[in-house]
């Protein structure tokens, strides 16, 4: 019993034993199946290199090919250019390397003048900037103005008795006042400058396209009695534009007659200027540069200013400068005269400065279809 309990231990020790080193073997199996598997995935990335080259090697291969390809293009371009080089240069009768100067020459001319036309371009960029600078000023103080005009009205309302100029008025579809009719007694009936049909530009500088509407424009013509008032106006189918200085006086029905009601109204001390217009002599200021009814002349159009503020040729007067030289065309807008920007002037500041002595010199900065163009003209009278 004892001997079989001792054989009984043993094989229990080497079935232990046995057990253990399975145990090991298996824990070194899993071991070998690792490093197996990292091979594996080893070998797989090496694949994947190994394609990834073979393709950078086939596109390589394809570049080097075209490269090649666009060398000799290039090689063949080169030597036909030279060939036809010699040949123009032996047509003209120079020598390839004369024939290539004047290439050259050329070339630098084109990018001179290439240069000249960007910095040009520059320059008409910086000039429209400030002259849309120039453009919201003037809008701005023509704001103003119509403000300061209804304040004064204001002014005028408290401390004494208003007055309009004796004409009736409605507005036209472009935004202009036309003269109705003409009241009895009153400024328009007394000093006969001011006619049915007349068109009413400005009042006081302030364009009538930007009224609002009839209120607003009778703001503009009412003030204290003898007040002064200047109307641009035009008549008929002119588009000269002439201004009337008037005074605001209370109608004065029971004048005998209207010399007589003018007399009184000059005696109350109202202020009168200016003369009846006719076609040869408007009262003052005209549109037309090359008339005027002093002794100033200009260049020989007329003008007019656009919607958006800016100043440009309407006809051409025959006989005068603009005609004879062909500086100016209809429809150039003027930019600036004599490097005053004309963007934004009134009627009286843009004939100021284009007329003058005759025989003067102005520089005139136009724009033509877009493009900037200066020109030197002379103040001359018109056939």
């Amino acid at each position: 019993k004892e001997r079989k309990n001792a054989e009984l231990s043993a094989l229990r020790a080497a079935r232990a034993e046995m057990e253990g080193q399975l145990a090991s073997l298996q824990q070194e199996r899993a071991s070998l199946q690792q490093t197996v598997d990292k091979l594996q995935q080893t070998v797989d990335e090496m694949h994947l290199k190994h394609g990834e080259t073979s393709a950078l090697y086939k596109m390589t291969e394809d570049e080097l090919a075209q490269a090649k390809h666009d060398r000799d293009a290039a090689a063949t371009a080169a030597k036909t250019l030279a060939e036809e080089e010699k040949a123009k240069a032996t047509v003209l009768g120079l020598s390839l390397e004369q024939y290539k100067d004047q290439l050259a020459a050329k070339d630098a001319e084109a990018s001179a003048q290439k240069a000249a036309r960007e910095k040009a371009e520059a320059d008409f960029m910086k000039l429209a900037d400030s002259s849309n600078r120039d453009l919201a000023k003037a809008k701005e103080n023509e704001e103003s103005l119509k403000k300061d005009l209804v304040g004064k009205r204001k002014v005028h309302k408290e401390k004494g008795k208003e007055a309009g100029l004796g004409f009736t008025y409605k507005k036209l579809s472009n935004g202009l006042f036309e003269v109705s009719k003409i009241k009895p007694g009153g400024f328009a009936d007394i000093s006969g400058l001011i006619q049915p049909k007349d068109v009413v530009h400005s009042v006081d500088g302030a364009a009538c396209e930007g009224i609002a509407g009839p209120m607003a424009f009778a703001e503009l013509l009412t003030g204290a009695v003898g007040s002064i008032c200047e109307l641009s106006l035009s008549r008929g189918e002119s588009t000269d534009v002439f201004v009337v200085t008037c005074t605001r006086m209370v109608a004065d029905t029971t004048a005998a007659a209207p010399g007589a009601a003018l007399d009184a109204a000059v005696a109350a001390g109202a202020v009168v200027t200016g003369k009846k217009p006719s076609d040869d002599d408007l009262q003052s200021i005209k549109s037309d540069a090359s008339k005027s009814t002093s002794k100033a002349v200009a260049l020989g159009f007329t003008y007019k200013v656009g919607k958006d503020g800016r100043w440009k040729a309407s006809t051409i007067k025959p006989g005068g400068w603009a005609q004879q030289s062909g500086e100016v065309k209809t429809g150039d807008i003027l930019v600036t005269v004599d490097g005053t920007v004309c963007a934004g002037l009134d009627l009286q500041g843009i004939t100021r400065l284009l007329q003058g002595q005759e025989g003067s010199v102005v520089m005139l900065d136009l724009e033509r279809d877009g493009n900037p163009l200066s020109v030197e003209g002379y103040r001359s009278k018109c056939a």
